[in-house]
């Protein structure tokens, strides 16, 4: 029998905090798909680093290719999958950019050296020849040992769902699925699947 929820942000903070109990690693992690400028979905792994009920948060340079993709094609598709739980969920929203605010405040509490390679790394570019990566890095250490400003480039992305779907492993492919779509009066509709 299916648990009842009221919204799927209550039934994805429930799966999750049991994910992060029995994952052995990276219960945050989860597949995020994006349209390219050919057509083709692009499709990787990113950490989850902020949620409440209306929207999921993860940070990243503007710039790559993800960034860009994110910004011209908004519409997306994420993948939580817990092996250890035997459960996954796929929601698909719309992403924008964080305010500036919550790019700053969670800038902060990364560690130094993570702030500085986001400042030096052109994510997803080509290394050109000769650049020495360790060296940029080590200069830029030097003047900023202590604290580097967040770059423009580098940000949170909101996604704002409007739907989800939750499946559960069962024996002999008895799976469970739910669904919740975002109707046009902004109030979910929940509708059970079958495996």
């Amino acid at each position: 029998m299916l648990k009842s929820f009221e919204t799927p942000f209550l039934k994805f903070e429930d799966w999750y905090a049991e994910a992060q109990k029995k994952e052995d690693s990276y219960p945050d992690a989860f597949t995020l798909s994006t349209l390219g400028p050919d057509g083709f979905p692009s499709a990787r792994t990113v950490l989850l680093k902020l949620h409440d009920h209306e929207k999921f948060t993860f940070f990243t340079n503007y710039g790559s290719q993800k960034g860009k993709e994110l910004l011209a094609h908004p519409k997306v598709h994420m993948l939580f999958y817990w092996k250890n739980t035997e459960k996954q969920i796929r929601v698909r929203g719309t992403a924008k950019k964080a305010s500036k605010e919550i790019s700053d405040s969670y800038w902060k509490t990364r560690a130094l050296d993570s702030r500085l390679n986001a400042v030096i790394s052109n994510q997803s570019s080509e290394i050109s020849e000769g650049f020495e990566y360790k060296k940029a890095f080590d200069e830029l250490k030097s003047k900023h040992p202590t604290a580097i400003d967040r770059p423009d480039h580098w940000g949170g992305i909101e996604i704002k769902p409007d739907y989800f779907e939750f499946w559960e492993e069962g024996e002999f492919r008895w799976h469970q699925r739910q669904s919740f779509s975002l109707n046009a009066e902004n109030a979910w509709e929940t509708k059970v699947l079958f495996p």
